[in-house]
C-alpha cells in the first residue's frame, strides 16, 4: 500500500525530534566531538530527504512556505553536500 503524504510528514517530524533529543545541550565543539551523534543527525537529515521525495506534488504545491528543495534528495548528496564524510550508515563513503 502506497504511504500517504501525512505518513511522510510524520516521517519528516519525527527525525526533527530526534536530531533535537540528540543534541539537546550540546554546543557546535561538543556535537562535532561525538561522531555517533554526527552519524545519527546525518542520518535524520537524510531520512527527511527520503521523505519529501515521497510527499505528493500537490501536497508540496499547498505548502509553499515548506522548502522542500532544501532537503537532501539522497544519502549520497547529503555525503558530497557536507565536509563531513559518511562511512557505513549509507554506503557511502
Amino acid at each position: 500500500m502506497a504511504r500517504t503524504d501525512d505518513e511522510w510528514v510524520q516521517d519528516i517530524i519525527s527525525a526533527i525530534a530526534d536530531i533535537r533529543a540528540d543534541t539537546t545541550g550540546l554546543d557546535f565543539a561538543a556535537f562535532a566531538a561525538k561522531p555517533t551523534i554526527v552519524r545519527s543527525v546525518l542520518y535524520s537529515i537524510a531520512l527527511m530527504g527520503e521523505a519529501a521525495k515521497g510527499i505528493s506534488p500537490a501536497f508540496k504545491a499547498a505548502h509553499p512556505d515548506i522548502p522542500w528543495r532544501a532537503m537532501p534528495a539522497s544519502a549520497t548528496e547529503l555525503s558530497t553536500s557536507t565536509s563531513i564524510p559518511i562511512r557505513g550508515a549509507f554506503g557511502t563513503s
